[in-house]
């Protein structure tokens, strides 16, 4: 049986085979059932897939959020982060400096209220998502 860790037949060699075909054998392979999944892959920024098998999705920032027509308000802030956001819902995610996710969550449509009065002060990246239109927007968000 192969990708078992048991060399069945005694021969000293434990079988291992490239599932999905792209060139990576199961045991370094993170998705061997899915061929766009492997060491050699390109990461897709923001997407939640780890396609390069590193343990992790690529995290890109750009810092206009215009397009997602959100107001992100007041900034510095020390208590709460106020999001208008006119459309329908979006998802958002706050990332401290060394890049480990905080505070994650929606914002429905209208005025989002995010409570940030316990995180350390400090810098932080705030990542809106529309997942209509998979667009992904950031901003330096201070907190005193």
């Amino acid at each position: 049986m192969p990708n078992n860790d048991i060399d069945e037949d005694c021969d000293g060699e434990v079988l291992i085979i490239d599932e999905d075909g792209d060139g990576f054998n199961s045991d370094e392979d993170c998705d061997d059932l899915d061929p766009g999944i492997n060491p050699g892959a390109e990461e897709i920024a923001n997407n939640g897939i780890d396609e390069d098998c590193d343990g992790e999705d690529l995290i890109s920032f750009t810092s206009d959020h215009s397009s997602l027509d959100v107001d992100i308000y007041p900034n510095p802030t020390s208590q709460a982060l106020f999001v208008e956001n006119p459309k329908h819902t979006l998802h958002y995610r706050l990332y401290n400096q060394l890049g480990e996710l905080v505070v994650s969550g929606q914002l429905i449509n209208g005025l989002n209220r995010i409570h940030i009065q316990n995180l350390a002060n400090g810098g932080y990246w705030f990542v809106i998502n529309d997942p209509v239109s998979n667009h992904t927007s950031s901003t330096l968000i201070v907190k005193k």
